[in-house]
């Protein structure tokens, strides 16, 4: 193995652009490119008739040396590639270009904030194209390619969105050329990377309208309004969860307002919202969880959890605790589709359920959480459809005063309609007939 400036070379860890091929020998060796960037040497724009160049092989942080986890390479070492881009962008000259092919979970994942505020404050985006998830054939692996300037100015990129057109990458190569030509063909976008700045977390939301934007800037996070909480994790659900008609009704407290009230109550089982299915406005309301006396029993089980000795205390695993048993909106944290959240009263809520608190405008909360607005934040605050706490508190806010009334009336009727439907069905402790009985 060699080194060069902080970067330790891997043999047979690149890949040829021209082939795809695994190579230890690039076309251009490692440290060559670094002259070409540094402009020492011309980089020619073809060797044998084919685009000249090569990719160091993507690399997890696992993979990373040691010596790219310090700086300058520390904010940037969630993957070699990451911390690969930052390194050729410092090697090129000024106003010079940089362009990569990688995956785009950069764009919008938490652990690559510190790189997009980098190429933001230190470069300027100039194209993008974001491909569908499965386009690139050789691999599952969602990818986009981008090109940078080395120089910030503000002005405006130009982004293309393939992610809804599968059939592999011949398919995106026709609808970037339809994009060239057509820039009303709904997926090219002009965008200035000085707004993404404006969004909690800075993703490369670049098909964004100017409307939301201004609501990230002039509104307010969630998070500032309410509470979004994740809940408790019993670390044994077989041993502590069970359907509702599992077990005997009247050993289910429906009732409780507060944890402390557990203390006092001969009921072994409480209700727990837990995610489920896809459903707006109330319901899957299927679980109940062993919480005799304040939950004594899973506080027990969590500190003395063989498969989990370095937990000393329950609060580790029983997150939140004061706030079960309170009116909520909840929601599941991981789901196949789109966000759905439902109201919640006198129950626990945890596994895969999270929820949101608020003292007032419970109702408002669970409306714009059901609306296409939340939906279109999530799909660059959540792209991954992991809608944790964090997650929803980023989503902005823009209280219409004048219209609350009538939105809590209008959620207040769909939630009545929801929880009829819900028990009509014998899967609902509420249930008492069939309705067409």
């Amino acid at each position: 193995m060699s080194t060069f400036d902080n970067f330790t070379v891997h043999p047979y860890k690149y890949l040829d652009i021209c082939t795809w091929e695994e190579t230890s020998k690039p076309r251009i060796s490692f440290v060559d490119s670094f002259d070409y960037l540094d402009g020492k040497k011309t980089l020619p724009s073809a060797v044998e008739g084919r685009p000249c160049g090569f990719l160091p092989k993507l690399m997890g942080a696992e993979d990373v040396e040691e010596d790219l986890r310090i700086e300058p390479y520390a904010d940037y070492k969630s993957d070699f590639f990451s911390a690969f881009v930052v390194r050729a962008s410092q090697m090129t000259k000024l106003e010079g270009r940089c362009g990569f092919f990688t995956p785009y979970v950069w764009m919008f994942i938490q652990s690559y904030e510190k790189l997009r505020q980098y190429l933001y404050s230190q470069a300027t985006l100039e194209t993008l194209i974001q491909f569908e998830y499965s386009a690139f054939e050789e691999a599952t692996v969602p990818v986009c390619t981008f090109t940078f300037a080395k120089r910030h100015v503000n002005k405006k990129g130009n982004y293309l969105r393939l992610v809804d057109f599968r059939g592999g990458m011949e398919v995106q190569r026709q609808k970037t050329l339809e994009a060239i030509v057509n820039h009303n063909c709904g997926f090219y976008y002009e965008q200035s990377s000085d707004n993404f700045a404006k969004i909690p977390g800075s993703p490369v939301a670049y098909w964004v309208s100017k409307n939301l934007f201004s609501a990230f800037e002039k509104g307010k996070s969630l998070g500032d309004l309410a509470e979004p909480r994740g809940g408790l994790s019993t670390t044994d659900n077989a041993r502590f969860l069970r359907y509702w008609y599992e077990v005997r009704e009247r050993n289910i407290t429906f009732d409780v307002n507060d944890t402390l009230e557990t203390e006092k109550r001969n009921e072994t089982w409480a209700p727990i919202a837990k995610g489920g299915d896809y459903r707006k406005w109330y319901g899957n309301n299927e679980y109940v969880v062993k919480w005799y006396h304040n939950g004594a029993e899973i506080k027990h089980h969590v500190v003395n959890n063989p498969n989990d000795p370095n937990t000393k205390s329950w609060s580790r695993r029983i997150f939140n605790y004061t706030y079960y048993f309170h009116p909520c909106v909840t929601w599941s944290g991981i789901s196949s589709g789109n966000l759905s959240v439902r109201m919640a009263d006198h129950q626990i809520f945890g596994g895969g359920g999270k929820a949101l608190f608020s003292n007032d405008n419970l109702e408002f909360y669970c409306a714009l959480l059901n609306s296409c607005v939340a939906l279109r934040c999530l799909e660059f605050i959540s792209p991954t459809l992991n809608y944790e706490s964090g997650h929803i508190a980023k989503i902005p806010v823009l209280p219409e005063n004048t219209k609350m009334k009538t939105i809590n009336d209008i959620t207040d009727s769909c939630r009545k309609l929801s929880k009829n439907d819900w028990d009509a069905f014998e899967t609902s402790w509420d249930f008492k007939k069939h309705p067409l009985v």
